[in-house]
């Protein structure tokens, strides 16, 4: 059966993304120095500033230890199967680590939305199954709705962060 023009489209895009994913950072072959060596402490102690608020910290980058060691021990079979390949050295290892603190950050977003919107379900919930017969409680229970209805509609935005660009893969 022939595809779609869409279904083509669909599939030349995947299959473009998938080599970018492979594709290793164009400027590899230019750089000098290392990103180790580029990064001094007061880089490092900004960035342990930022994490360190939420009880987290990144061992400084000091040697090229590539992405693909480093995730081997996580990741035995992707690292096996090339996943990681494309991250060349402590440059590479630092765009993982950009890619993976992103990948978290989402995942751990995701995970408050939904607690945050089950509590608000469960407390409209409550107002509704409260006895309304007294008009200033139906008032009050009515307002409640209205307000946790926004903040429902409010979770289910979603939010944009702009990021410099830290990779220069294909053309």
């Amino acid at each position: 059966m022939a595809l779609s023009p869409a279904e083509r489209q669909r599939r030349r895009r995947e299959r473009k993304k998938a080599e970018e994913a492979r594709a290793r950072d164009e400027t590899v072959d230019i750089a000098k120095t290392t990103f180790a060596e580029f990064m001094t402490d007061s880089c490092w102690d900004a960035i342990n500033f930022d994490l360190g608020l939420c009880g987290l910290r990144i061992e400084p980058f000091t040697d090229e230890t590539s992405a693909k060691e480093v995730a081997a021990e996580f990741d035995e079979w992707g690292a096996g199967e090339g996943y990681y390949d494309a991250y060349v050295g402590s440059a590479g290892r630092a765009e993982m680590l950009v890619e993976c603190l992103i990948s978290a950050a989402s995942q751990l977003a995701h995970q408050l939305k939904t607690y945050k919107l089950a509590e608000i379900n469960a407390a409209i919930t409550r107002l509704e199954n409260l006895d309304l017969s007294d008009p200033a409680t139906k008032k009050r229970a009515l307002a409640d709705i209205v307000r946790l209805n926004k903040m429902r509609d409010r979770l289910n935005k979603e939010v944009r962060r702009p990021f410099p660009q830290w990779q220069v893969k294909g053309d």
